[in-house]
């Protein structure tokens, strides 16, 4: 049989960022799609404002602070192993070992000493792993509200849930340090209800972060203004014979050339995922000071900080967008993020 010959290109699936032009390109189904830098600039917004509103952040009630990296390894626990090692703790149930109609409900769910319920979905990966997990965390709260939440739920699914209810039941009989916990598992209406009123809880390991370079709390934190005079008076440190406003006007002219701010000084989405080197090779300052080479080097770094973003990948951004809303349709409008400690 005569072998047929394909190009490099047609083996190519998902997304596709070209640093030298900040451009985004998807190829599905054999079409390719390019995403108009417009539309970058507003996901990054929309997700740093997501962020702010639903990130757990370490200290809060529901923040997991077991790490993912096995320290006798030194490599990444496999989910359910990771999973495990909350199989002792008396606030929490593990929920990974059976399905429900072939439906993960949860890998643990958590009673706060405050009192809150938080149902987590552990996944290792940003990105297409990203979609893995949001579709395995709408999944989960369909049958959820099929089963808690409507009048009729199908006799299968209803037998199933019982099993896995009863299942559950008896692996935590034994926590007798945790008296929430045997309340919700109490009787099978109460572990409903405990399941209607928990937050939903997309527990992201970020694997390509060993180094700890980012974090989605810093990404959070980040800004669309820029503002020239913080970036002169870092800058300037304790040389005070400069003139900050100068410095201050360097930048920004030279800024608005490259079209990495707009009119009004925000961030546009050529800026968005610069690269050093692309830095490097097109900035040139009308001032001395700042084109010596620590100073440059110091102002990239100061735009890593508080301008570029660490993600460049728009599916992992569209999808988390994409689960909180699909949550808020079905009646499940507590959600939250937790970014779990890797490394």
């Amino acid at each position: 049989m005569k072998r047929q010959k394909k190009s490099f290109k047609e083996f190519i699936r998902g997304e596709i960022f070209d640093e030298t032009t900040s451009g985004l390109s998807f190829r599905i189904s054999n079409c390719w799609y390019h995403v108009k830098e417009d539309y970058l600039m507003e996901v990054e917004i929309l997700m740093r404002r997501m962020l702010s509103s639903c990130l757990i952040k370490e200290g809060d009630p529901g923040y997991i602070n077991k790490n993912y990296m096995n320290s006798e390894t030194e490599k990444p626990f496999k989910e359910g192993e990771y999973n495990l090692l909350f199989e002792n703790e008396d606030s929490f149930i593990v929920g990974d070992k059976a399905l429900v109609s072939k439906i993960e409900l949860f890998d643990l769910l958590h009673i706060s000493d405050c009192g809150k319920i938080f149902m987590y979905h552990v996944k290792a990966g940003i990105g297409q792993s990203t979609r893995d997990a949001v579709s395995q965390i709408i999944n989960s709260a369909q049958l959820i509200q099929s089963i808690c939440l409507s009048q009729n739920p199908s006799d299968q699914q209803k037998d199933e849930f019982k099993k896995f209810y009863e299942k559950l039941k008896k692996e935590n009989k034994d926590k007798p340090k945790s008296p929430k916990c045997h309340e919700i598992l109490l009787t099978e209406s109460k572990f409903k209800e405990a399941l209607r009123d928990a937050y939903v809880v997309y527990a992201i390991v970020d694997t390509h972060n060993k180094d700890k370079s980012r974090s989605l709390q810093k990404e959070s934190d980040k800004t669309t203004q820029m503002d020239f005079k913080l970036i002169a008076s870092i800058l300037q440190g304790k040389k005070e014979e400069l003139n900050e406003e100068e410095i201050a006007k360097a930048v920004e002219k030279c800024f608005k050339e490259l079209k990495w701010v707009d009119k009004d000084n925000k961030v546009t989405s050529k800026l968005l995922h610069l690269t050093k080197t692309e830095y490097n090779d097109v900035v040139k300052f009308d001032n001395d000071y700042l084109n010596k080479k620590k100073n440059k080097d110091g102002l990239f770094e100061i735009l890593k900080q508080e301008y570029l973003s660490s993600y460049n990948t728009l599916i992992f951004k569209h999808e988390i967008l994409r689960v909180q809303v699909a949550l808020a349709n079905l009646g499940f409008n507590r959600f939250g993020i937790c970014e779990i400690p890797y490394g």
